[in-house]
């Protein structure tokens, strides 16, 4: 045999006689086992040091005087505890060696032991033994019996036990000859040794382990173990257990017996006894329904008799009042239901109130049910919510049921309510009960019901809230709840204000009372169907509640003042108070507008007027009348009694005086006749103030002109000086503010160089006439009372800018024409001799000074443009007055010799001011500007527009760097000359042929070059160089599709698509201004039409920003942009792209 087998941890079969060897299986006999004791002996004697040498030798069988260290025995046999050389007698009897780690598997009884009870249980389960007689043969038997004794389960080492049995679990569990005696007597075994087990394990560990044995008594009487029991439960002696074991399987809950002896284990595992209480309170009632109904009874009828008469009750005996509360018990008529559902039918008003099948059942009238109930929450008197309820009850049988029979259930609750004058409610119970509709309503007199309906019909209930005394019926039949009289009275002021009872009218049911009654007696007069005493009566009602209520506001007055509201006796009418005026002439009365206040009702004219009457006539008295003229005749043209009626509002308009009349405001339109007879809204109609406009116009255009002053029976001073008093929201269109004049300019009828317009220009730009004026207006703030201080510099610079920014042209000939929306008016053209055009329509603008003075002479005939060059003037230096504009005049007689201004105004006494320094002004285009070519030679600084009989002798300084003068040519060559001529006479075609463009576009000034950056610079060549790459990107894409997936590049794709439409997109911006061409590649933002919008957007949409097309550190790891893009998304790209650019080509 291989002696390693031994060091493998194996089982080895022991052969105890020489017919049990088996030579299928390793095999050992007693003879080599005691070699092996005998040899770890050998090595734990007790050394002293006259046996030191002796130790080293044989161990001889004879030397028997050497004592054994057992500590040190054990502790070498610890050492080999893989080697397999423990003998036991295993399951089925069987004599074998296992490893000596496996000490704790092998159980040991003395003869001692086996006399108890807890050996004499153990020795039933037949357990794997230490087998003792294989150390018969050792030489000190005795002292490896005592040691292997020490290392083996024995109810000395309780923990080892423990293990034993946890490790021997089946055998327990499959025992046959086990008894419950048996498992309590070792449960309780342990539970007496928990002092030693605490010194050789922590406390989870041991209850890990003793949970494991399978030795605990259920409720059943079968043993089990707890290792994965969620719950356990040791249920108290006495209580009743029917059902209760289904429970406890439905709920997945062990219930273990009650046994005195484990007291001590339970405690220790946490499974204390449980009281009564605690287990119908907190575990079995809970989840009652797990038990079958048919144990209920008896569980609730214990339970009773356990509290029925209890006044203290603990924490747990509330908890089950509490879950019993919940627990429908009760067999009513079929119908579970619990105890606070049903009613105590002694009480008169759940008598009449419940129905049957909500009162106890027969076999529960007795008192110790009742006594036990009352704490179930049984109802034996009208509660709170109870009465909410019955309440809530009778208002929809009031809907169904007969009105006799609900009558009578509304009476008797409401008896009960007003008890105690209602103060036994909840102010909670009176907040809900409020709006239930229980109580029979007061029923109003029929004179009443014949004009209006009672608010709520005499068949229907209503509620308390916002319900009113019958005392005050006259004034809200119509809009509120009439409660009866005794009713009302029966309840104390505070109930009734927390029921929400008015104690008198609010103002909003008197209103809207009002408003119900008035429309109907405005019906009823003009029918003659009522009284006129019952509408005076009425009347007066309401007219004195609203005199003497103190909470009428703008808000009340302003929905006054949009009903009927004044009664007119002898007209039978009811009127709103904006068509009475209380101190109306009766020849002023508009009827049936406008009229004077009815005399009866003389003591209310106060009233009227808080309301919204007026006491005198007013401007919106006739915008009324003109307005309801209006709502008749809507787009028609008006009748004749029509006609009459807006005749006497238009004069009475035309003749108010507005000077101290604030209706205006309130006025937010106002209707106009027109001279076909239409009404207009005045912002629409046009009214004349310049007839020689309207004689031009007439007949060659249609405008919804005012009837003006033919319609009118007087003459009217000035309609332009009525209409300028009222307020901008109602003012007319004035004619010249829709028909302006303009100048017929046609560019190859103008002076080209004219020397006059040179003069005009020389004039208007020298410093001579800015200091001049500035001279004026110093003069004039002296003179003048004026806050702002006269600036002397900043006026200078203004004025000097605005005379600098006006260019004079002549024209041989010159009209104006009309025009009327932009476009010019047929047949309106008229000849003048002047004319001043701001430049784009740019009021701040520079202004163009067209004039035809008339004369030939070659000098300015200025009597026949004075006028024009004062208006000039005027624009330029503004603010001068009349006096001003006097030596203006003056001063234009120095039209041609400039400096003479200034001896002008010396003679008139004008004073100096100082003359500040002259404005230094910088006319070259910024850095970055977009310059016309055909503009570029105007950037030398040195250039000005040459006059005509200058070209013949233009002399230039050129730089020509394709011209190298001194190698190729000497400077008095012929051949030298010529070119610089021909470069001079290219360069001079160049400045002849831009003239007109550049006066339009640059020219500012003295003819100083000045570019204006806001204007537009349209570059269609770089448009379409831009373009032509875009297309050219869309190719390039378009062409690697098929390729790309292949090595899954759409992302490629993606991107160049994505390219050609930022490269499209702003080539549409350069064909726009090539100034404002944007940066940045987000599409939606160089979109410049809807339609390019959407399809950027719908780009950017799903591609994302271009940064995600091509790099990684754009997406989220492990992603690249390559994984993220597919075919679909490269075909999507494609096809916006092309849309893109197809709209583009058709921008520029």
């Amino acid at each position: 045999m291989d002696a390693n087998m031994f060091g493998k941890g194996l089982y080895i079969q022991m052969k105890e006689k020489e017919n049990d060897w088996d030579e299928s299986s390793p095999t050992i006999s007693q003879e080599w086992l005691t070699l092996f004791y005998d040899f770890l002996c050998e090595h734990s004697i007790q050394s002293s040091h006259q046996d030191i040498e002796q130790s080293q030798k044989v161990f001889d069988s004879h030397q028997t005087d050497r004592k054994i260290d057992t500590g040190m025995l054990i502790e070498n046999i610890r050492l080999l505890d893989t080697w397999s050389f423990l003998p036991c007698i295993g399951i089925g009897d069987r004599y074998i060696l296992i490893p000596l780690k496996e000490t704790f598997h092998l159980l040991f009884l003395s003869a001692l032991d086996k006399l108890g009870k807890p050996g004499l249980s153990l020795a039933k389960f037949r357990l794997p033994k230490l087998y003792v007689k294989a150390f018969s043969k050792c030489t000190a038997k005795t002292d490896v019996q005592k040691a292997m004794e020490n290392v083996v389960a024995s109810l000395n080492r309780p923990y080892d036990l423990l293990r034993c049995l946890v490790h021997h679990k089946d055998v327990l569990q499959t025992s046959e000859s086990k008894t419950e005696d048996d498992a309590i007597e070792l449960l309780a075994y342990f539970g007496r040794e928990l002092n030693i087990l605490e010194k050789f394990a922590d406390k989870n560990t041991l209850v890990s382990l003793l949970r494991t044995l399978p030795l605990y008594l259920t409720q059943q009487g079968t043993m089990t173990d707890l290792a994965i029991t969620e719950e356990v439960l040791v249920l108290p002696k006495g209580m009743p257990f029917g059902g209760i074991q289904i429970w406890a399987d439905v709920n997945n809950i062990t219930l273990l017996q009650e046994k005195d002896s484990l007291e001590s284990i339970y405690e220790f595992l946490g499974l204390q006894k449980a009281d009564e209480d605690y287990v119908y309170g907190q575990k079995i009632l809970p989840t009652f329904d797990a038990i079958p109904d048919q144990y209920w009874m008896e569980h609730v009828e214990y339970l009773r008799n356990k509290l029925g008469h209890r006044v203290a009750l603990t924490a747990n005996q509330s908890k089950i009042l509490k879950e019993l509360k919940a627990i429908a018990f009760i067999n009513v008529q079929g119908v579970k239901k619990r105890a606070n559902q049903l009613f105590d039918q002694s009480n008169v008003t759940f008598k009449c109130l419940v129905n049957s099948n909500e009162c106890l059942p027969n076999d529960m009238l007795t008192s110790e049910w009742r006594q036990f109930l009352k704490k179930l929450d049984l109802k034996c008197e009208v509660t709170d919510e109870m009465m909410v309820m019955f309440a809530r009850q009778i208002e929809l049988e009031s809907l169904n049921s007969s009105m006799e029979c609900v009558r009578n259930k509304s009476k008797i609750l409401l008896d009960r309510f007003v008890e105690r004058n209602g103060q036994d409610w909840k102010i909670n119970t009176l907040s809900e009960i409020r709006k239930v509709k229980f109580i029979e309503p007061f029923v109003i007199k029929d004179e009443c019901k014949n004009v209006c309906p009672q608010y709520c019909d005499a068949g229907r209930f209503i509620c308390f809230y916002d319900a009113i005394s019958c005392d005050h019926s006259d004034l809200c039949w119509t809009s509120a709840n009439l409660l009866p009289w005794k009713l009302f009275n029966k309840l104390s002021k505070e109930v009734r204000k927390q029921l929400g009872i008015q104690e008198k009218p609010p103002v909003d049911k008197v209103l809207l009372h009002f408003r119900n009654v008035c429309d109907s007696l405005k019906n009823k007069l003009s029918r003659g169907t009522v009284h006129d005493n019952f509408v005076k009566s009425q009347m007066s009602c309401f007219y004195e509640f609203f005199t003497g209520c103190p909470s009428l506001n703008d808000q009340v007055f302003s929905k006054l003042r949009a009903e009927p509201f004044i009664h007119l006796p002898d007209e039978k009418a009811i009127v709103v108070v904006s068509e009475v005026v209380v101190d109306l002439p009766s020849a002023l009365e508009i009827k049936p507008y406008l009229y004077k206040a009815p005399t009866y009702y003389g003591k209310y004219y106060e009233l009227f007027q808080k309301i919204g009457s007026k006491k005198t006539i007013m401007f919106c008295h006739y915008a009324s009348v003109l307005q309801k003229i209006k709502d008749k005749c809507t787009e028609n043209e008006m009748s004749v009694p029509e006609r009459a009626v807006v005749k006497r509002a238009f004069e009475g308009l035309v003749q108010l005086p507005l000077d101290e009349d604030t209706s205006t405001k309130e006025v937010l339109s106002v209707f106009l006749p027109t001279q076909k007879m239409f009404l207009k809204d005045s912002k629409q109609i046009i009214v004349s103030n310049k007839i020689s406009f309207e004689i031009r116009l007439k007949g060659n255009i249609e405008l919804d002109m005012c009837a003006g002053e033919s319609f009118l029976d007087f003459k009217v001073v000035s309609l332009e000086e009525v209409i300028s008093k009222w307020p901008d929201h109602l003012k007319p269109i004035l004619l010249t503010d829709v028909i302006k004049e303009e100048v017929c300019i046609e560019a190859n009828q103008r002076i080209r160089y004219s020397s006059k317009a040179s003069v005009i220009e020389a004039f208007l730009h020298s410093n001579d006439l800015v200091t001049g004026l500035c001279r004026l207006l110093k003069h004039q703030s002296t003179k003048e009372t004026c806050e702002t201080k006269f600036e002397a510099e900043r006026s200078e610079t203004e004025i000097a800018n605005k005379l600098q920014n006006v260019t004079a042209v002549e024209f041989p000939t010159l009209k104006t024409v009309l025009k009327y929306k932009g476009r010019i008016v047929d047949r309106s053209e008229r000849e003048i001799n002047h004319y001043i055009q701001h430049e784009n329509g740019n009021m701040s603008g520079p202004l163009t000074f067209y004039f035809n003075d008339g004369s030939k002479k070659a000098n300015v005939y200025i009597p026949s443009i004075l006028h024009g060059l004062i208006g000039l003037v005027k624009m330029c230096a503004g603010g001068l007055n009349a006096e001003s504009i006097v030596h203006v005049t003056l001063l234009i007689q120095s039209l041609e010799t400039p400096r003479k201004i200034h001896e002008v105004l010396d003679h008139v006494h004008i004073k100096p001011y100082g003359s500040p320094q002259t404005q230094i002004k910088d006319y070259f285009p910024k850095p970055g500007t977009y310059v016309e070519p055909q503009f570029i030679p105007f950037l030398e600084q040195g250039i000005s527009p040459f006059k005509d009989f200058e070209y013949d002798h233009v002399a230039m300084e050129l730089e020509d760097t394709t011209l190298d003068c001194k190698s190729q040519f000497s400077q008095s060559s012929s051949a030298f000359y010529e070119n610089v001529f021909r470069r001079a006479r290219s360069y001079a075609r160049a400045y002849y042929d831009n003239f007109d463009a550049y006066n339009r576009s640059e020219r500012t000034g003295d003819y100083a070059h000045s570019t204006s950056t806001q204007m537009k610079r349209q570059d269609h060549g770089e448009a379409q160089r831009w373009f032509r790459q875009a297309k050219n990107d869309y190719l390039t894409a378009s062409e690697i599709l098929p390729t790309a997936s292949g090595i899954s590049s759409f992302n490629w794709v993606c991107y160049i698509c994505h390219q050609a439409c930022e490269k499209a997109l702003k080539a549409a911006h350069y064909s726009n201004d090539a100034n404002k061409v944007p940066d940045g590649v987000f599409l939606p933002a160089l979109a410049l039409t809807g339609e390019m919008l959407v399809q950027a957007t719908l780009l950017e949409t799903r591609l994302g920003t271009h940064g995600r097309l091509r790099y990684p550190d754009a997406l989220s790891r492990p992603r690249i942009p390559s994984d993220m893009f597919s075919k679909e998304d490269a075909d999507f790209a494609l096809s916006v792209a092309r849309t893109i650019l197809e709209l583009v080509e058709e921008y520029i």
